[in-house]
Parts: structure tokens; C-alpha cells; sequence
């Protein structure tokens, strides 16, 4: 299964940071878009979760299902803190970010949208 580009933008803007330190984010899922509530186990967030896998720099990621929230480890030399401020949330808001965001996001959207 792949999510499409709506999906993931959709997904993003139900996405908050719950705590963060450098090389450590807690993202809490406040809600889940329509589009995807349809869909059995929550496959779309776990194909979300599998493409940040994959993302350079991004060393672990737990997931807490019943809390909405996961846990992701990173190198911040290769994700800057502030990259995990500018993408999640409002990513199509984010017009002034910085160059290091916008790979990120690129990046999101490549492994979400291939499988």
C-alpha cells in the first residue's frame, strides 16, 4: 500500500510535537484524516512510519499505538532540530523554510509514495 501525496499532507497536519530534545522528537498524531480512517490497521501510518525509516539520519522509531504518539531518534549533524519544527504540522504553510526542511520533506514524500 502507498499513500498518496494528499494522504501524506494530511497525515502531516495532524502532527504535533509533543517533547523535543536534540536527537530525540516525540510526534503525537491528534487526529487521523478522514481518508485514512477506512483503512485497516492504520496502514497508512505505518507506511508513513516505514518511509521515515528510511530517511538518512533517522536511527530508531517506537511507536506507542494507544497513546497516538512515536517516539524517532536522529543524528542531528544529518535532520537539524529545527527541520522536525518546519515539516510537521503545516508542511504546505511552510513557504520560508529552510533548504535542510525541504529535502526533508522530499525525501518523506519519495519513500511514502513508492511501494
Amino acid at each position: 500500500m502507498r499513500i498518496d501525496d494528499a494522504e501524506l499532507a494530511a497525515l502531516l497536519s495532524g502532527i504535533t510535537i509533543a517533547h523535543q530534545i536534540p536527537g530525540r522528537v516525540r510526534l503525537k498524531l491528534l487526529r487521523l484524516p478522514e481518508t485514512l480512517r477506512a483503512k485497516p490497521d492504520t496502514a497508512a501510518l505505518a507506511q508513513f512510519l516505514e518511509g521515515l525509516r528510511q530517511i538518512s539520519g533517522i536511527t530508531q522509531i517506537k511507536l506507542n499505538a494507544l497513546a497516538h504518539s512515536a517516539t524517532i531518534a536522529y543524528v542531528p549533524a544529518l535532520l537539524p532540530d529545527h527541520v522536525w519544527r518546519e515539516a510537521i504540522g503545516a508542511p504546505e504553510a511552510s513557504s520560508q523554510a529552510t533548504q535542510a526542511t525541504r529535502d526533508f520533506l522530499a525525501k518523506l514524500r519519495q519513500q511514502c509514495l513508492e511501494a
